[in-house]
């Protein structure tokens, strides 16, 4: 009576409680659909700000995907998000590790010349 009660309530306000079962799971069956047939590049047409793509991501799927918007003020919005696929997120990566290892031996560098120059001094001024 009490959950009967509860749940003519929430319907009042347009809620819906059920139990979640992660067998029943709607992103586990899109997972298991993508990952069965292999499925590399979706297509996300009426993108709107891009919530299937970055729900997509979230579930780990690390195929492209395309995302159109034929509404111009929210494609001018879905262009300022990119989430990056793998093979993007690896070659970033490299970048990163390029550009932070050139770094360290610039500082390196510099470092070994002051020390140079510090010791020479005090070897001449000692």
């Amino acid at each position: 009576m009490i959950r009967s009660l509860v749940k003519e309530l929430l319907h009042y306000i347009n809620l819906d409680i059920r139990r979640y079962s992660i067998v029943n799971s709607h992103d586990l069956r899109r997972r298991k659909v993508l990952d069965l047939l292999g499925i590399d590049l979706v297509l996300d047409v009426g993108a709107n700000s891009g919530q299937y793509a970055k729900m997509l991501r979230k579930d780990g799927y690390n195929g492209k995907i395309l995302s159109f918007e034929p509404i111009s003020t929210v494609y001018n919005e879905l262009k300022k998000v990119h989430w990056p696929d793998r093979k993007q997120l690896v070659a970033y990566t490299g970048v990163v590790l390029v550009a932070v290892t050139i770094v360290g031996l610039i500082i390196w560098v510099f470092d070994q010349g002051l020390s140079f120059l510090i010791t020479k001094l005090f070897e001449a001024f000692a």
